[in-house]
């Protein structure tokens, strides 16, 4: 029983070919699918830590939009203040986010 899996082990064996052995035969158009394959992959790969540094500049906007400058905790003037405050905090988020999109 051993001597028929060393044999079948063999065999395996002596069809293996090394990976680099692979590209013996490779055209020059292979040669060129597998270069533009190599950019896109390494393009893909750069996309997404470029997109992390863009997008946390946008959330350190957003949680700028969040905190307050003044913090008066007086009732009559948070009323008052409040369609002020919401307006202008809005107009400057939006410039910031402009910027953000500019300065890429």
């Amino acid at each position: 029983m051993t001597e028929i899996t060393d044999k079948k082990e063999n065999e395996e064996n002596k069809n293996l070919v090394p990976f680099w052995k692979l590209f013996r035969y490779a055209t020059f158009h292979d040669w060129l699918m597998i270069v533009i394959g190599s950019l896109g992959s390494i393009g893909s790969g750069i996309s997404f830590p470029i997109m992390l540094l863009f997008f946390s500049n946008i959330i350190d906007s957003f949680t700028e939009y969040g905190t307050y400058t003044n913090c008066n905790l007086t009732m009559e003037n948070d009323l008052s203040n409040y369609s002020n405050m919401t307006s202008n905090q809005t107009f400057n988020l939006y410039d910031k986010m402009v910027d953000q999109a500019i300065n890429l």
